[in-house]
């Protein structure tokens, strides 16, 4: 009789773990929105608007996408009109540190894809030349970019977020847990 009321006692402080984390939210996704500081070269550097999404796998593990769009009519001279897309595919690793920062190391892929139909098309050859060049530099640098990510969060909902790589760009976010 007296082990029958240990293990009831026992019974009645245990916690109901499924009862618990369904009364806490887990969020796993979240809207990330900001710009995104591209550096063209010596002579031009944007700041583009950016919107994205990523969503956590495991507990560490971050995946995400993010694009943005830019129309710059002076490119690669003066009247021209060149409007640039921006894409990135993720990874990410998460690691907690303190004061609610987190650091994660990046890597994915980045695609550049530039409209400029009136590039090279006047003056003489080696300014179209120039003005195609421009252009290709910009879509050469599509392909794989690792960095890193510096993350505060601000609360249960928001974290700031600010990102450098190697593709000559850096990002500042704001980002939403859904």
């Amino acid at each position: 009789q007296l082990n029958n009321k240990t293990i009831n006692a026992r019974k009645d402080s245990q916690i109901d773990l499924d009862a618990v984390t369904s009364k806490v939210k887990n969020k796993k996704s979240e809207l990330i929105m900001g710009f995104e500081n591209i550096n063209w070269g010596e002579d031009q550097s944007e700041n583009v608007p950016t919107i994205g999404y990523s969503y956590r796998f495991q507990n560490n593990i971050i995946l995400g996408l993010t694009w943005g769009r830019y129309q710059n009519d002076n490119f690669p001279r003066n009247g021209s009109q060149t409007v640039t897309n921006i894409s990135h595919g993720f990874i990410s690793y998460d690691y907690k540190t303190s004061w609610n920062l987190s650091v994660r190391p990046i890597i994915g892929l980045v695609d550049y894809n530039v409209n400029s139909p009136n590039a090279g098309d006047s003056g003489d050859k080696y300014q179209r030349d120039a003005e195609i060049s421009e252009i290709n530099k910009i879509t050469d640098r599509s392909g794989i970019f690792s960095g890193i990510l510096i993350v505060k969060e601000i609360n249960e909902s928001w974290n700031v977020v600010a990102r450098g790589d190697i593709s000559k760009s850096a990002s500042l976010y704001l980002g939403y847990k859904l």
